[in-house]
């Protein structure tokens, strides 16, 4: 019952569909393979971008390093996506007089890769009376008549009702919600905070693109399918640097320079691995640190032990982690990416040919996020 059970999460996931079965207690966690765009076809250039044609042998770090560089937005990508932000501030300001955009999220601290969407809050108007839902649904008709989106596709049924709106300039698409209670501007300045304290030898913006990649690429990057969102990864890295990060040896390479392949192997270990789903919460406020699971009272109840417990900085009383119901397929998929890895590590470069030992878990078919992520660049450029 429960591989059964297991199987038809994995099976709604790759297809991108919410499937909480809430009168499951547990089910098998399954790695989730690389699928949707990325899915391997027959045809077109499959070699990972970031490695160019006659690389030779590079280590993990290397490839690591390569793949930042070449995810990291250039000028005219940031450009555009503030050109973008601008011009739909603006048609918000038109349609509804009063109201304001603002962005949160990984367009304010920077952790986005070059084809991710916007995260923007919209304040209504000062007398604006009736529910984010509501406000939404009147906005989705009003924002289709201007011809601004190519596509608009309303989650009002989320407990954060949001409206993802493609652009129909670059492509990028737009997920807007209403602010509340603050809680965006809050979370975002929080991340920025720590960001800023952690950073500063790049490891952590290293793991949050790297497995914000990984994730994409088996639809498994967001709560609305069971997975774990941008906002949840980041808080993950962060505990981790914390509190395991110190305790850990050996991930300096023979230069004395900081191993970036072997913090990620180590990264995937712990939550793949060694963290326990079922007695450990963790905290971050006012320094990251580990509690013992309640189940008295506990909103994802005594048969949802398995579920990660995350307390939300912005907000204790939020359990992030409450809505990653997939994470067992996530933790399954780390493990299998350590496996990989060491593989990978084992053949050596010249016998995984074109996408190197990264290409074991980020390989795949980048024709549309190449074609994607042109698009937008020449957007700028007519």
């Amino acid at each position: 019952m429960e591989y059964t059970t297991g199987q038809q999460l994995k099976r709604a996931l790759m297809e991108g569909r919410p499937s909480r079965m809430k009168s499951a207690s547990d089910y098998t966690g399954i790695p989730i393979p690389v699928c949707g765009e990325y899915a391997n076809h027959t045809y077109g250039d499959t070699r990972t971008p970031w490695l160019s044609e006659g690389t030779e042998e590079e280590s993990l770090h290397d490839e690591i390093v390569a793949f930042i560089l070449y995810m990291t937005p250039t000028q005219s990508e940031i450009k555009m996506r503030q050109d973008l932000v601008a011009r739909f501030s603006k048609l918000i300001t038109t349609l509804k007089p009063g109201a304001k955009v603002q962005p949160i999220g990984s367009y304010v601290t920077g952790l986005f890769l070059p084809t991710s969407d916007i995260d923007l809050v919209l304040t209504p108007p000062p007398r604006h009376f009736g529910s984010a839902k509501l406000f939404l649904m009147t906005l989705e008709s009003e924002i289709y008549s201007t011809r601004f989106a190519s596509n608009i596709k309303a989650v009002l049924q989320a407990s954060v009702p949001l409206l993802k709106i493609t652009d129909a300039v670059t492509g990028i698409e737009i997920d807007l919600t209403i602010d509340q209670d603050g809680h965006g501007f809050r979370a975002t300045q929080l991340m920025k905070t720590w960001i800023e304290d952690l950073d500063e030898e790049g490891i952590l913006s290293a793991l949050v693109l790297v497995m914000k990649q990984f994730l994409g690429m088996r639809k498994l990057a967001t709560t609305y399918t069971g997975g774990v969102n941008s906002y949840l990864l980041v808080w993950l890295v962060v505990s981790w640097m914390k509190l395991e990060y110190p305790k850990e040896e050996d991930l300096m390479n023979a230069n004395g320079i900081i191993n970036l392949g072997a913090i990620l192997i180590s990264f995937l270990k712990f939550y793949g691995q060694y963290f326990d789903y079922t007695t450990t919460v963790i905290n971050l406020q006012p320094t990251p640190f580990y509690g013992r699971k309640t189940y008295v009272f506990s909103r994802y109840g005594p048969i949802h032990q398995y579920l990660l417990s995350l307390k939300d900085p912005a907000n204790e009383s939020i359990d992030l982690g409450q809505k990653a119901y997939a994470i067992k397929h996530v933790q399954s998929s780390f493990r299998e990416a350590v496996k990989d890895l060491q593989v990978g590590m084992r053949i050596g470069y010249a016998g995984l040919g074109e996408g190197g030992v990264l290409g074991q878990l980020l390989g795949g078919d980048y024709n549309t996020f190449l074609t994607k992520r042109a698009i937008a660049v020449m957007s700028m450029e007519e």
